[in-house]
């Protein structure tokens, strides 16, 4: 017999697929949206190269923070179980490819000055 907390109408808002995929869309809402602002300063506007070069830091410092995070997670819960079926196999060999390629392409982000006086010998003295 089941229970009736686990009985649920397919495609409907009780349909734990439903709510899973409205989860994913809203994560992948929030990050585009925080995406967006980052690349059009870098793309639509004419930026000295100090401005250049701290909007690119903060586009870098995105793509290698929340981005990967997120495609991290999407890799432990979505593609690998995904990964062992012939029908899904492929497709999740390209949606790899891609995030490795993001790894690949995102240069490492430039160690702040917290970090740089951390790695100097001067401050490991220090402590």
């Amino acid at each position: 017999m089941t229970l009736t907390s686990e009985v649920f109408m397919q495609a409907t808002a009780a349909d734990p697929a439903i709510r899973a995929r409205a989860v994913i869309r809203s994560g992948q809402r929030r990050l585009l949206a925080a995406l967006r602002p980052k690349v059009a300063l870098l793309t639509e506007l004419e930026l000295g190269t100090d401005a250049r070069e701290a909007a690119l830091a903060t586009l870098t410092d995105f793509c290698t923070g929340p981005v990967r995070r997120y495609l991290n997670a999407t890799d432990r819960a979505l593609y690998t179980p995904a990964a062992g079926s012939p029908e899904t196999r492929l497709l999740i060999r390209a949606l790899r490819t891609a995030a490795t390629a993001l790894d690949r392409d995102t240069p490492s982000p430039a160690p702040t000055t917290r970090t740089a006086r951390r790695a100097s010998p001067r401050a490991s003295r220090r402590t």
